[in-house]
């Protein structure tokens, strides 16, 4: 009896924990405006496939972003990407934004892959709206890099961002 009244309260309070601790808080959102240079003279267009991860200890890598696949002008490339993560691992020190990218800009056409870890870390509990311009003409491998613009909670347009394609709606 003192048995399964132990079991029904131990059933209860994970039942009670199971509940807590599912429930949702706010999702934090996350901006990219993003300029790509290509200075490949003797190529008009090349292709892009680029996506956003957040990099954790556990669970591992957790999408922020859906992939993106443009065939991009040579030159300046500005376009913007969202998404969305719902918190972060226990005593993280805040969001590790990686853009994996795979492209052709160099001379013949080669498909590089590209990894861009974004610093500083996006805080949790709000929007990270990321201001990213990079050159990757030629470019591949893992690097880390500096964001040109970062700003928490304020979604107001970076002045030098001009889109050179315009998110369909």
């Amino acid at each position: 009896m003192i048995a399964n009244n132990m079991l029904r309260l131990l059933l209860s309070l994970l039942a009670l924990f199971s509940i807590v601790f599912t429930i949702k808080e706010k999702w934090d959102h996350f901006q990219f405006d993003i300029t790509l240079f290509c200075n490949e003279a003797y190529r008009k267009e090349y292709n892009l496939a680029i996506e956003w991860w957040e990099d954790d200890t556990l669970p591992g890598k957790e999408q922020i972003t859906r992939t993106k696949i443009f065939r991009a002008p040579t030159g300046n490339f500005s376009f913007t990407m969202e998404g969305a993560m719902d918190g972060d691992e226990p005593k993280s020190a805040g969001y590790k934004a990686v853009a994996y990218i795979t492209h052709d800009c160099e001379r013949w056409a080669e498909q590089r892959d590209l990894t861009f870890t974004v610093e500083p870390l996006c805080p949790i509990g709000g929007s990270c709206y990321y201001r990213i311009y990079e050159d990757i003409t030629s470019k591949q491998g893992d690097h880390y890099i500096h964001a040109k613009g970062l700003k928490m909670n304020d979604l107001t347009p970076f002045p030098d961002f001009k889109p050179t394609f315009q998110n369909k709606k």
